[in-house]
């Protein structure tokens, strides 16, 4: 498993190693952290155009990873 800890992404890029991320959106208070699935594109914001910025926080094997998430993204009003 490579480590892309340390590392930052950004909506649209490729997810590489599935795991829960940190998110950092300024323009909206989102979801502080979301677990998401290698080989997806990072998701953008439902309201706007900015992109969002991501960190890996914890790595999961892809394929325990597989059968226990879902990608979810919420937005807070």
């Amino acid at each position: 498993m490579k480590n892309h800890m340390g590392k930052g992404f950004e909506t649209g890029q490729m997810i590489p190693q599935s795991g829960n991320y940190a998110v950092f959106h300024k323009p909206h208070l989102l979801q502080p952290e979301v677990a998401l699935l290698q080989q997806h594109a990072f998701p953008a914001c439902a309201k706007c155009v900015v992109p969002v910025h991501f960190d890996l926080l914890h790595a999961v094997r892809a394929e325990s990873a597989r059968d226990k998430f879902r990608l979810l993204m919420h937005t807070h009003n």
